[in-house]
């Protein structure tokens, strides 16, 4: 099984192959996109500078790098665009022309179409998991349409993988098994993901600077985390603060019982893991392991292919009845604390 793991610079690609990836993941968010459609509509599902590359060249830059070491990078349009972004999207294709793309990662079926007249066999196209894969015949229908690759969604359980799998042997599959594990099925959600940009952008923009990233990539992992939450919080509706409050008749137990653990696992999910499950998946059929968070510090996204790679290593070398505790000990070496059933991504 091959690790994909999240870019949104040129400097992180040989780290990153170094800790055993194998190939890559990231979008172009340019500065004029914002000024020209707001942050409420991004041209990746990111909504602010930081967690993509900021044009063209040095996509093509990072490109020719990660191709030197055999290392393909796919470019993430997964969104619906107007007539006017799509056309800008496609411009931003034609000059990534002859640069090595790998694959363009799509979610909008008439994309597919028009990637494919216009630049058929140029790069392959692989279906995002904000399609909603969710069957075999779903799955069948976008191979139809051109795609090679299919991302499924996060909340289908092991054995509706295997099943879908083996019902389309002439697709590769990919899945996630680390980082952001959301509740929600992103398919179907309609969450804003740009809501505190208007109010955090110039911190954003900041921190999508090379001198602000180096900056906390030194920073201990801790740290770098928490600068990691609090800008997923500022952005994603899904991750506002709340409070839970009975209509009536309730005991203040009940409102300390229910309201922490419900905020603490939006913000747990950054801790999400798969890695029990690799056995599974493997068995099941799937080729690619996706490492989520374009936007997190190179300090996490190492720590995440590192513990996949280790993960990995212990499928060939332990036997299956030592997996799970071995993946556990990885789990627990990297984060610092146990890891719990309910942040598992496949439990």
């Amino acid at each position: 099984m091959q690790i994909v793991a999240p870019l949104s610079e040129g400097l992180e690609v040989l780290p990153l192959i170094e800790a055993g990836a194998d190939e890559f993941f990231c979008g172009i968010f340019e500065r004029d996109w914002t000024q020209e459609y707001s942050h409420l509509g991004g041209p990746n599902r990111r909504y602010c500078p930081h967690g993509s590359f900021g044009g063209t060249q040095a996509f093509k830059e990072a490109v020719r790098t990660a191709s030197e070491q055999s290392a393909g990078i796919s470019l993430a349009l997964n969104e619906s665009y107007s007539q006017p972004q799509l056309d800008w999207v496609l411009e931003q294709i034609r000059q990534l022309a002859g640069s090595g793309l790998k694959s363009c990662i799509v979610a909008d079926p008439g994309l597919i179409h028009v990637l494919r007249k216009e630049f058929s066999g140029d790069f392959e196209i692989h279906l995002s998991l904000l399609s909603g894969v969710l069957n075999s015949d779903g799955a069948k229908l976008y191979r139809d349409l051109g795609v090679s690759r299919v991302i499924l969604p996060r909340h289908l359980a092991l054995a509706e993988i295997a099943t879908l799998v083996r019902k389309v042997p002439d697709l590769d599959f990919e899945i996630l098994v680390m980082n952001t594990r959301c509740k929600n099925v992103d398919a179907f959600c309609t969450f804003q993901h740009g809501l505190g940009v208007g109010k955090w952008f110039s911190l954003m923009d900041l921190r999508a600077t090379s001198l602000a990233k180096a900056i906390v990539n030194q920073l201990p992992l801790r740290v770098s985390e928490k600068i990691d939450h609090r800008m997923m919080r500022a952005s994603f509706g899904c991750c506002l603060d709340y409070d839970i409050s009975p209509l009536s008749g309730a005991s203040e137990d009940w409102h300390k019982r229910w309201t922490k653990p419900v905020q603490e696992s939006l913000s747990k999910s950054l801790q999400a893991c798969g890695l029990c499950n690799l056995g599974d998946l493997r068995n099941a059929g799937v080729s690619y392991l996706k490492i989520a968070g374009r936007e997190y510090s190179l300090s996490r996204k190492l720590q995440a292919v590192r513990m996949v790679k280790q993960g990995l290593a212990v499928l060939e070398t332990q036997s299956p009845e030592e997996h799970e505790s071995k993946m556990r000990r990885i789990y627990q070496n990297h984060y610092g604390n146990d890891c719990e059933r309910r942040y598992c991504y496949y439990a």
